[in-house]
Protein backbone atom coordinates (compact mmCIF):
# COMPACT_ATOMS: atom_id res chain seq x y z
CA UNK A 1 0.00 0.00 0.00
CA UNK A 2 1.26 3.40 -0.60
CA UNK A 3 1.53 5.67 2.21
CA UNK A 4 1.67 9.11 0.08
CA UNK A 5 0.95 10.75 -3.09
CA UNK A 6 3.27 13.26 -4.31
CA UNK A 7 2.07 15.81 -6.49
CA UNK A 8 4.31 17.51 -9.09
CA UNK A 9 3.64 21.02 -9.62
CA UNK A 10 2.58 20.42 -13.21
CA UNK A 11 0.18 18.00 -12.00
CA UNK A 12 -1.49 20.15 -9.50
CA UNK A 13 -1.78 22.72 -11.55
CA UNK A 14 -3.35 20.81 -14.85
CA UNK A 15 -5.48 19.30 -12.18
CA UNK A 16 -6.71 23.11 -11.45
CA UNK A 17 -6.81 24.35 -15.04
CA UNK A 18 -8.97 21.40 -15.88
CA UNK A 19 -11.14 22.18 -13.17
CA UNK A 20 -11.27 25.86 -13.69
CA UNK A 21 -11.89 25.39 -17.66
CA UNK A 22 -15.23 23.02 -16.80
CA UNK A 23 -16.97 25.63 -14.52
CA UNK A 24 -15.94 28.61 -16.91
CA UNK A 25 -17.25 26.51 -19.75
CA UNK A 26 -20.33 25.48 -18.30
CA UNK A 27 -21.04 28.04 -15.88
CA UNK A 28 -21.48 26.01 -12.78
CA UNK A 29 -18.70 24.07 -10.39
CA UNK A 30 -21.35 21.07 -10.34
CA UNK A 31 -19.71 19.33 -13.01
CA UNK A 32 -15.84 20.39 -11.80
CA UNK A 33 -17.01 18.86 -8.52
CA UNK A 34 -18.43 15.78 -9.63
CA UNK A 35 -15.03 15.51 -11.77
CA UNK A 36 -12.99 16.22 -8.72
CA UNK A 37 -14.78 13.64 -6.47
CA UNK A 38 -14.09 11.05 -9.61
CA UNK A 39 -10.82 12.13 -9.30
CA UNK A 40 -9.88 11.57 -5.95
CA UNK A 41 -11.47 8.07 -5.96
CA UNK A 42 -9.69 7.11 -8.83
CA UNK A 43 -6.15 8.41 -6.51
CA UNK A 44 -7.52 6.62 -3.41
CA UNK A 45 -7.45 3.47 -5.56
CA UNK A 46 -4.16 3.15 -6.80
CA UNK A 47 -3.20 4.60 -3.12
CA UNK A 48 -4.60 1.74 -2.08
CA UNK A 49 -4.09 -0.91 -4.77
CA UNK A 50 -1.04 0.30 -6.18
CA UNK A 51 -0.39 -2.64 -8.72
CA UNK A 52 -3.88 -1.56 -10.02
CA UNK A 53 -4.45 -0.01 -13.90
CA UNK A 54 -2.18 -0.40 -16.36
CA UNK A 55 1.76 -0.23 -17.06
CA UNK A 56 3.00 2.44 -19.07
CA UNK A 57 5.57 1.32 -21.36
CA UNK A 58 8.00 -1.18 -20.24
CA UNK A 59 8.68 0.78 -17.24
CA UNK A 60 6.72 0.55 -12.83
CA UNK A 61 4.64 3.74 -13.78
CA UNK A 62 0.88 2.40 -13.18
CA UNK A 63 -2.33 4.26 -14.83
CA UNK A 64 -6.15 4.67 -14.79
CA UNK A 65 -8.25 5.69 -17.50
CA UNK A 66 -11.60 7.68 -16.56
CA UNK A 67 -13.36 9.16 -19.08
CA UNK A 68 -10.87 11.81 -21.17
CA UNK A 69 -8.55 11.65 -18.05
CA UNK A 70 -5.55 9.56 -16.96
CA UNK A 71 -3.82 9.22 -13.32
CA UNK A 72 -0.34 8.08 -13.18
CA UNK A 73 1.15 6.38 -10.37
Amino acid sequence: MVKRIIWSKHALKDRLLILEYWTKRIGSKTYSRKLDQNLRKMIALLKTYPSLGMKFENSEIRFLISDDYQVFL
